[in-house]
């Protein structure tokens, strides 16, 4: 979440959203590297797994595929424990097997529910380095993907504790807004949440930003100007937030789908 001000006196707060494709395993745009004989077990083709006899010691790796199945063992048909996605931090814990052609890594990862998870994925996709997971055109490699400190306070927008209604492009109407003023007078409300643009694409008023990069979302505005409810919100000292999504917007998509990110195989 980003907060700043916006032209029109908004607290901004921009939602990035994030599409993932599930289904199938992945198909790697990397050939499978080669691998030292120290580092790998071999076993027979369709035979019975073997217990790995030698390892390394562990190493973060990165997936390099979207929807990677993490598998319970070292089998095209074992059981998936979970789906990797691209980028996705991966530790080696040293143990491999050669089974049905294809060379597996046992790894850990940890889920977004802080899970510990230990599995087999094929080596094909791990990369050693997290740009090399980008693919598409070699300036992605050179993004700077290190961490950066967060800003917790911002000169002139002080932090304020907030309790509000989210008022979307359809529940804009007169009849809402004074129930909201209403709220707000009684004490319950400080803050009105104001889709400005939401995943649609769809915009509460006019954009001179839209009417440059995409005149087709001003047609399909609610109000021709600003809200008058705006105005009066910021003399009442309510606390404006607009709620503005990014990288995702169905009908610019569906306009310039040339200008719009696409899931390989999907």
């Amino acid at each position: 979440m980003i907060r700043g001000k916006t032209s029109a006196g908004f607290a901004a707060v921009t939602v990035v959203c994030v599409l993932s494709a599930y289904g199938g395993d992945a198909v790697s745009d990397h050939d499978t590297p080669a691998l030292s004989d120290t580092m790998t077990i071999s076993a027979p083709d369709e035979g019975p797994l073997q217990t790995p006899r030698e390892t390394i010691e562990p190493i973060g790796r990165y997936i390099n595929g979207t929807g990677v199945f993490l598998r319970a063992i070292a089998a095209k048909n074992g059981k998936k424990l979970h789906i990797l996605q691209r980028g996705d931090l991966v530790i080696l814990t040293g143990n491999a097997l050669q089974n049905e052609g294809v060379l597996w890594r046992e790894i850990t990862v940890k889920t977004a529910k802080g899970a510990t998870l230990r599995g087999w994925v094929d080596e094909k996709y791990l990369a050693e380095k997290k740009e090399d997971t980008l693919g598409g055109p070699s300036f992605l490699k050179t993004i700077d993907l290190s961490p950066f400190p967060k800003v917790k306070e911002h000169p002139g927008n002080p932090r304020v504790k907030t309790r509000g209604v989210y008022i979307t492009v359809y529940s804009a109407t007169p009849q809402n807004i004074r129930r909201y003023f209403a709220l707000a007078e009684s004490g319950m409300i400080n803050t009105f949440v104001v889709d400005v643009k939401n995943v649609e694409g769809e915009i509460l008023f006019k954009s001179a930003a839209a009417e440059k990069y995409f005149p087709a979302a001003n047609k399909r505005v609610v109000y021709k100007t600003t809200p008058p409810f705006i105005a009066e919100a910021r003399q009442k000292g309510i606390y404006l937030i607009a709620r503005m999504t990014a990288f995702k917007d169905n009908y610019y998509a569906l306009a310039y789908p040339e200008r719009g990110i696409m899931v390989p195989g999907t």
